[in-house]
């Protein structure tokens, strides 16, 4: 097919009669050459030549020159020099109003240039609506060194505030799940071995720890004077070693008996081989709060000695087995007869005694799990999620219960899980735990007919290095 100048030039050529003249055909063939030569020139790449020969429509008017060779000239000119080009920071966001001083601020927020490595805090959350720098210079702070996991993976084109909350959660917190198998109920069988309101526990699942002869203190009215329940015998009116009461001829209003451990705990269990019988009510357990001793609260123990009523405690040592309370906030050491420790005291407030009660010649034990939940990271326990896997819900009374550290003794808020419920979400108070602590779920009150089973625990935590 024929070009438009190959046709305007054969027809110079042929002429008005179909033949060329002379003339026509010396000027078709310079106008010929002239355009291949042209041609020839697009592809050379010196200068004049190439690019510069190709024009630019540009109707928008964004560059001054008309050629592509003109126009690629100013583009690397805007490109080299944006640097020190200016910008508008109505925020405020900026100490300097370039672009390339506001790139070396992002760069030192994110890159942390001042090498100091600075701890997570609550006061480092980042806020909706605040400056981006700042949102970055808080989560390279708290989170610079940290990895995370496919599932807090950021998205495109998700907001600046969800990605942020998200980088937060990763980070700034951590779930865990503490699976709490067997039965929570308060055993009242009479066996200390069986535990009284650990939550799960069986038999082989409990350590029974025995405390010295110097953590069991017994105290008569008659000799104003304190001996090791080892030695009660050595009392004028206390016929045996080992008595947990006095004798019931004998008895008087504020004798009594301490039990320590130099760690608060949840659970303490007694062996006997003569229970105390009672007239009635005669006794009450207590605690040392730092300045007196006071009563442990109603509704924050079970005291499965007591046969008549295991949540009064009002008449203890009716039969073998365990006291299992809340550790109250301000419970606080003191030293009874040269021993200092956390102790418990039961102390005798009126005379109803009909006969006293004497352990096997063994001191009081500390129940704990043996197999309790070991912490993976240190950090703060902030809430808890109980979901019961029992196959019928609890429906006959709400369900007492806390987490405890049996390592150091910090304990959980006291929770109620309401009947009917299967799950529910609790206030865990703020419960400090390190890498390696054994945690524990103790019951101070359970439902008495159909009880939780095979719970699962969700713990929040806030880290901590």
């Amino acid at each position: 097919m024929q070009t438009a100048l190959s046709t305007k030039i054969k027809n110079v050529l042929d002429g008005a009669n179909g033949r060329p003249s002379p003339m026509a055909a010396l000027a078709a063939s310079v106008l010929l050459g002239t355009r291949l030569n042209d041609l020839a020139s697009l592809a050379l790449t010196t200068n004049g030549n190439g690019a510069s020969m190709i024009g630019v429509e540009d109707s928008a008017a964004y560059f001054t020159g008309t050629t592509v060779e003109a126009v690629l000239a100013e583009l690397y000119v805007a490109a080299t020099s944006a640097g020190a080009d200016t910008f508008t920071d109505s925020a405020a966001w900026y100490a300097t109003d370039t672009v390339n001083a506001a790139y070396a601020e992002i760069a030192a927020a994110i890159g942390g240039t001042d090498g100091v490595t600075r701890p997570y805090t609550n006061d480092n959350v980042v806020a909706d609506d605040e400056a981006l720098v700042t949102s970055i210079d808080k989560l390279d702070t708290a989170f610079g060194d940290r990895a995370y996991t496919d599932d807090n993976l950021l998205v495109d084109d998700e907001t600046i505030t969800a990605s942020l909350d998200k980088l937060d959660q990763a980070f700034g917190k951590m779930m865990w799940t503490m699976p709490v198998l067997g039965t929570w109920a308060a055993d009242g069988d009479g066996a200390v071995t069986n535990g009284g309101g650990t939550a799960g526990a069986a038999v082989a699942d409990l350590t029974l720890t025995n405390q010295g002869a110097a953590y069991a203190k017994a105290y008569d009215v008659t000799d104003a004077a304190f001996l090791n329940v080892a030695l009660t015998s050595g009392f004028s009116d206390w016929t045996a070693n080992y008595q947990v009461t006095p004798d019931a001829a004998t008895e008087e209003i504020g004798d009594y008996v301490a039990f320590g451990a130099d760690l608060p705990f949840a659970e303490i269990g007694f062996n006997l081989t003569t229970p105390a019988t009672w007239g009635g009510d005669g006794g009450v357990w207590e605690y040392w709060n730092g300045a007196a001793w006071v009563a442990i609260p109603a509704g924050t123990f079970y005291d499965n000695t007591d046969t008549t009523d295991q949540t009064t405690g009002l008449r203890a040592f009716q039969q073998a087995g365990c006291l299992t309370f809340y550790p109250p906030s301000d419970w606080a050491t003191t030293t009874i007869d040269g021993q200092l420790a956390y102790f418990i005291r039961y102390r005798v407030t009126a005379a109803q005694l009909t006969q006293a009660a004497v352990l096997n010649s063994v001191q009081h034990d500390i129940i704990t799990p043996t197999d309790g939940w070991p912490v993976p990271h240190k950090g703060v326990v902030n809430s808890i999620q109980l979901e019961d896997g029992a196959t019928t819900l609890h429906t006959a009374a709400d369900v007492k219960f806390f987490l405890m550290n049996t390592t150091t003794g910090v304990v959980s808020a006291l929770n109620t899980f309401p009947q009917d419920q299967r799950r529910d979400y609790f206030n865990a108070g703020a419960m400090a735990v390190d890498d390696g602590d054994v945690l524990a779920v103790y019951i101070v009150q359970e439902d008495g007919t159909n009880e939780v089973t095979n719970a699962m625990l969700s713990l929040e935590v806030a880290y901590s290095d």
